[in-house]
């Protein structure tokens, strides 16, 4: 009986020990408890726009396993890897580091689920003839840092094996991936996407160039980039992220993006805080399905079509926009100038409001200075609304040259003018279709 007494006893302290520390994690931050939280973990991400990890590129990689490249061979000094007929394989959390050259093979990782691996290019070279350079199978993130000095290079062709693994990128992760340090990588992909992410991408530092024969950075969930320079190369989209609900988001860097078809191309939302572009492109030079946001950076575009698309909104707040050639400068169902620095040398219109079901059409204009310049116009107009136009605040500056057959404001629902800077000699066009 008394051996029971102690079990109950000791069962009910268990419970109430288990309710104590329960009612201490709701109320963690009242009482002055630190949460622990892994900002890296899968369930966490999206928290914060870069994590402490994704910015630290400058670890330590002496004390990591040291993975040698030698040819046709390579060798693994410490745990958690080991060379399996040419190719390296990852198969447990931690820091690696690999240098020296790899003639056909590739560095697969295949870990737990709840696994972070860090990898350091420290003067890497790795070819592989059918299939990725570095293939990221299974972990919850991989940091693939560029270290300070070096040169890496990764180049890729792709056969039948590639295809039925459904690996398309010379770098090729289906879970995150964050690309960061200080050092060099070169990406050539001979017939498919560069550097591809099925989840998240985040590039936080490095100098990335990338040749691709079709996307050069591919994305399905969630693209952040800041303090890297790209340099890229596609026979199709500069950036494309193919995700309907995902956002392409550059706080910083600079890009130099030469494409065939759209330089940025997302299936949803586009947000610029920052950067330095120069971006020329066969089609559109920013392209989404989803609004389009600048607020910040330097924009230069030349673009075959527009230089700025969306189906649905482009809000610009800040920021340095010089678009040297285009179709037309920007297109959408509602476009928002509240500030920055705007040119635009159109062929066509420098901003056309397009209609689209269940959307106000409408060019609103706050703050900010735009000018647009078409001395060889005819029949384009310098804000072509499908819907309103209403100017409240700014500087509008729209110089299509003399003799021309075309209209500052070409409106076919209502013209609002109550504030701002209006400069042009056209007249304008109201009215309905």
């Amino acid at each position: 009986m008394a051996a029971s007494r102690f079990v109950d006893a000791v069962c009910a302290a268990m419970v109430l020990v288990a309710v104590l520390l329960t009612l201490m994690y709701l109320n963690a931050e009242k009482l002055g408890i630190e949460k622990i939280v892994d900002a890296d973990a899968e369930q966490n991400r999206g928290s914060a726009n870069f994590t402490d990890n994704d910015r630290r590129g400058d670890w330590d990689g002496a004390h990591a396993t040291q993975i040698r490249l030698n040819g046709d061979r390579a060798s693994v000094s410490g745990g958690g890897a080991y060379a399996r007929d040419g190719d390296i394989v990852i198969m447990a959390g931690g820091r690696y580091r690999v240098s020296g050259e790899l003639n056909n093979g590739s560095i697969l990782v295949d870990t737990d689920s709840d696994a972070k691996v860090w990898i350091m290019l420290d003067g890497a070279a790795v070819s592989c003839y059918d299939g990725a350079c570095l293939r990221v199978e299974q972990a919850d993130k991989v940091f693939l840092t560029l270290a300070e000095g070096s040169e890496n290079r990764l180049s890729s062709a792709f056969g039948e094996k590639a295809a039925e693994l459904g690996i398309d990128g010379a770098v090729f992760s289906r879970d995150d991936l964050t690309v960061n340090g200080s050092g060099s990588l070169r990406i050539v992909s001979a017939t498919q996407h560069g550097l591809v992410s099925n989840d998240e991408l985040v590039i936080a530092g490095g100098s990335l160039r990338v040749e691709a024969a079709r996307d050069a950075i591919h994305v399905n969930d969630c693209i952040r980039i800041t303090d890297a320079v790209l340099s890229l190369d596609a026979y199709d989209d500069g950036i494309a992220l193919t995700g309907t609900e995902s956002e392409l988001y550059i706080e910083g860097g600079s890009f130099d993006i030469r494409c065939s078809d759209n330089a940025l191309n997302a299936a949803d939302e586009i947000r610029i805080a920052g950067g330095d572009f120069s971006i020329d492109a066969e089609n559109d030079g920013l392209s989404a399905a989803g609004p389009v946001r600048i607020a910040g950076g330097s924009l230069t575009v030349r673009a075959y079509d527009d230089a700025i698309h969306s189906d649905a909104s482009v809000t610009v707040t800040g920021g340095r926009i010089d678009i040297q050639d285009c179709l037309e400068g920007i297109e959408a169902v509602q476009i928002n100038i509240y500030g920055g620095e705007i040119d635009i040398c159109p062929i066509d219109d420098g901003m056309n409001a397009t209609r689209k079901e269940g959307m106000e059409t409408r060019i609103r204009i706050r703050g900010g200075e735009i000018r647009i310049v078409n001395p060889e116009a005819v029949g384009a107009d310098g804000l072509d609304s499908n819907g309103d136009i209403v100017i409240t605040g700014g500087k509008v500056l729209i110089d299509f040259g003399e003799g021309v057959k075309s209209y500052a404001f070409d409106c076919k629902g209502k013209l609002t003018v109550t504030g701002g800077e209006i400069i042009t000699d056209l007249p304008n066009a109201t009215g309905t279709e």
